[in-house]
């Protein structure tokens, strides 16, 4: 049986394969564009997921509040990066 180590960073809820929730991840990657088609190709490179919602608690709170948390997170922890 395949088990994942998937939690609700909030609830801490267990989140079970083929259920529903939200996460952040921070992906590095490299894109590329193929030559006679002009396609996109990308290599995710490294992927990280850094925070995990439930269903039950994704539905309570919106993309923009979770946008507007990060943006000050950003901007808080290191200037730079804005």
């Amino acid at each position: 049986m395949l088990m994942l180590d998937l939690q609700c960073d909030i609830c801490e809820k267990d989140i079970s394969i083929g259920e529903g929730h939200v996460s952040i991840t921070y992906n590095i990657e490299n894109f590329m564009q193929k030559k006679g088609t002009l396609d996109l190709v990308v290599d995710v490179i490294t992927s990280d997921q850094i925070f995990t919602m439930c269903g039950k608690c994704a539905n309570k709170r919106s993309a923009s509040h979770a946008e507007k948390i990060l943006e000050t997170t950003l901007r808080v922890s290191d200037p730079r990066l804005n």
